[in-house]
């Protein structure tokens, strides 16, 4: 196996402590990894789920845990010494927490990670410093995801306007986003638009202290920014 991440898992860890239920959202990232010798192997588990949860309890840490389907076999790593343990179809996950400085949103089946960024730079230091953490600019493309950006940026400005770089650009007479996708830019839904049209303007800012419309401007001006990375849910 390479050491490949590819998608995330996210689960809800539950303690019972007499007759009180806690519940924390946990959030992990899949990787191509096998399980080590060192690690403790618990059998008889049905889901990825309750492998989590058994690890949890087994272990005081932990560095990951993996899941066979097929043999119903959980096991958890304290550490990752050893020898891989192969033969198995394993689903092996690392636990995580959004990174430093970025705070977590649940937005549908995801969590998001967002990081605002007072330090200003134009628009393309500002893309490539979030893409430098592994994130990138964020992405306005629901109407919830505008009520996140909100919620997070009024309570940064504190009632003092500030100019926020979301991910945007301008090809021809279109807004995209960096993949190419179209910005749904044909309504004022998502994010009230104040755009001027003028050719140089070819990237979004978000300006406001408690709410926030979209405006265009040309990408040299300094502005402070928003990174975002989410985590998807895989529950099984």
């Amino acid at each position: 196996m390479s050491n490949c991440m590819y998608h995330m898992l996210v689960l809800s860890t539950v303690f019972l402590c007499g007759e009180m239920l806690e519940m924390e959202s946990m959030y992990g990232e899949r990787y191509d990894l096998y399980p080590k010798t060192s690690c403790l192997t618990i059998n008889h588990i049905e889901t990825t789920t309750r492998c989590f949860l058994r690890c949890i309890h087994a272990l005081d840490g932990h560095q990951m845990f993996s899941y066979s389907e097929d043999y119903k076999v959980c096991m958890c790593c304290a550490d990752v010494s050893g020898s891989d343990v192969t033969g198995f179809n394993w689903q092996t996950y690392v636990p995580r927490r959004c990174a430093n400085g970025y705070v977590a949103y649940n937005y549908t089946d995801h969590q998001l990670c967002l990081k605002y960024v007072n330090t200003t730079a134009s628009y393309l230091e500002a893309s490539a410093q979030c893409q430098q953490e592994g994130s990138n600019l964020f992405k306005m493309d629901t109407e919830l995801k505008h009520n996140i950006l909100t919620d997070y940026l009024a309570t940064v400005a504190n009632g003092v306007r500030i100019n926020v770089w979301i991910q945007s650009k301008k090809v021809g007479t279109e807004w995209q986003f960096h993949d190419g996708s179209q910005m749904p830019m044909d309504t004022d839904d998502v994010c009230v638009r104040v755009l001027t049209d003028v050719p140089h303007e070819t990237r979004i800012r978000v300006r406001g202290s408690t709410e926030f419309k979209c405006w265009d401007h040309e990408e040299a001006e300094k502005f402070s920014y928003l990174c975002e990375y989410y985590r998807q849910s895989v529950l099984t």
